[in-house]
């Protein structure tokens, strides 16, 4: 969700209202950001993750 709320929601916003980046209808424009989205919060969780996980295992150890 944060993904989405995070950087989805606001590149749309701005993609297809401020820029007029691409000629997509809106629907197109707003599922290719909320895919986008989705994306950008699963690398984001992954990253933390094997962070945290680095982290747990050199404070073990």
């Amino acid at each position: 969700m944060n993904g989405i709320l995070i950087w989805g929601a606001p590149m749309f916003l701005l993609m297809t209202f401020v820029f007029k980046y691409s000629d997509l209808p809106i629907w197109q424009s707003a599922a290719l950001w909320i895919l986008t989205g989705i994306a950008y919060g699963i690398t984001t969780w992954v990253t933390q993750e094997r962070r945290y996980r680095k982290a747990a295992t050199e404070h073990r150890g």
